[in-house]
């Protein structure tokens, strides 16, 4: 994925492992205020939940992709991803 992202696939600067407050996120966008996060087998839910909280009252949207949904469709996970950086309505606060 990182390969993909560093390379300009989607036309914009994209930070890895990068600093937001007192968190370390994997992927940011910060000309859109959009954090990518990737969630392996045995993710938290409940301190996910929490670190999103965090980024959003900082001022930032959050997008999770599960690892699996990469091994299965990393196409329709880069496709879901490009949607969400052009359409800044998308991953509003629930």
């Amino acid at each position: 994925m990182w390969g993909q992202l560093r390379r300009g696939y989607y036309g914009v600067p994209v930070r890895r492992q990068h600093p937001i407050g007192p968190l370390i996120v994997d992927f940011a966008i910060p000309s859109r205020r959009l954090v990518i996060e990737v969630d392996g087998e045995g993710h938290d839910a409940d301190r996910d939940a929490g670190r999103d909280r965090l980024l959003r009252s900082l001022g930032w949207r959050v997008h999770r992709v599960a690892v699996r949904d990469m091994d299965k469709d990393f196409g329709g996970v880069m496709e879901a991803i490009a949607r969400v950086i052009d359409d800044p309505t998308l991953l509003d606060d629930p």
